[in-house]
Parts: C-alpha cells; sequence; structure tokens
C-alpha cells in the first residue's frame, strides 16, 4: 500500500492544518503550470493531489489509517477490508441485494490505484481533484465540412 503521508512528507501523526500546509507547498511547487511539460513532475502532482484527497479528509484518513496497518490476506486485500464500507467512505454509494451500488461519476481504479499504488479495476494513473471530486472528463465534438 502506498504511503501517502510518505507522498506529502508529514509525519503519521500529522495534524490536518499541517498535512494542508504541506500539500500546498507541494502542489505549488509540482503544479503543471510551473514545471511545464516534465513527466515526472507532473506524475508527482497526481500523486500528491491523491494523497491530499484521502489524507485531507477526516473519514478517508480514518479508514486509510486502519486499512495501512492491517495484515495483508491470501488476496493481497488487507485484513477487515468491507467492500461496502470502502464505496461508502470513498465514494456516493448504497448496499443492496447484489452488493454494492456506486453512482456518479466514480472510477474505483483511482480509488485502488491511490490506496494501493497500482491500476486497479479500472488500471488506471489515478488523478483525483484535491477535494475529492474524481478528475474532469470533457467532450468533444468535431464537425467536418465538405469540400
Amino acid at each position: 500500500m502506498k504511503d501517502l503521508y510518505k507522498t506529502l512528507g508529514v509525519a503519521e501523526s500529522a495534524d490536518d492544518a499541517t498535512i494542508k500546509k504541506a500539500y500546498r507547498k507541494l502542489a505549488k511547487e509540482f503544479h503543471p503550470d510551473v514545471t511545464g511539460n516534465d513527466k515526472k513532475k507532473t506524475e508527482r502532482f497526481k500523486e500528491i493531489n491523491e494523497a491530499y484527497s484521502v489524507l485531507g479528509d477526516a473519514q478517508k484518513r480514518k479508514e486509510y489509517d486502519r486499512l495501512k496497518h492491517a495484515p495483508v490476506r491470501p488476496d493481497g486485500m488487507p485484513e477487515g477490508f468491507d467492500a461496502d464500507a470502502f464505496a461508502q467512505t470513498f465514494g456516493r454509494a448504497r448496499s443492496s441485494a447484489g452488493g454494492v451500488e456506486v453512482n456518479g461519476d466514480f472510477d474505483i481504479g483511482d480509488i485502488f490505484a491511490t490506496l494501493f499504488g497500482g491500476g486497479g479495476a479500472g488500471g488506471g494513473g489515478g488523478g483525483f481533484h484535491p477535494r475529492g471530486r474524481a478528475r474532469p472528463r470533457h467532450k468533444h465534438t468535431i464537425t467536418t465540412k465538405p469540400k
């Protein structure tokens, strides 16, 4: 599991103000408008945002802390992992007879990438907005004119 505290350069015992201050400093330093097209620094900026999206939210931070120190089951998931609780904490979800139903613009792959350091169900490279919203998705319309 990724160490989100290490990503922001703070101790696990850091208070909210310390986490926010570290996030702002790093985000300013690694922001793509400052670093240009440097892919490594842009990737670092994404990691910083992902870390803050969890550590900057009290409920998500509590769940992250609980799972971070839990023993790992043979399937690779932390002991005590509850899909319903996870979905309710990290997304707009509700339990149903068939499992967990998640509504809205939500990519579980982003969550797994943030917490476990890899491409989860979506296989993707994350991208949470610092306030916990999923990265924006854009639609483009292209109109062509005949010659």
